[in-house]
């Protein structure tokens, strides 16, 4: 999301009580991770995305889709 910026709140408009935190970047690689940015854990074909949530957090993730 480096051309344009947006917030947690625009990202997830119909949950209730999301925060207009600002994000960063998005990333799907948990060592592409950016400080303050989101880490989206997907399943893939032999991994799920959350075994790698220590590394993404460990690289500053403030959010975990």
């Amino acid at each position: 999301m480096t051309a344009q910026s947006c917030t947690m709140a625009q990202l997830l408009p119909d949950v209730a009580g999301v925060p207009a935190l600002p994000v960063p970047d998005l990333a799907l690689d948990g060592r592409q991770v950016v400080h303050g940015g989101v880490f989206v854990a997907l399943a893939g074909a032999t991994r799920h995305g959350l075994d790698f949530l220590p590394q993404a957090l460990a690289s500053g993730a403030a959010t975990v889709l």
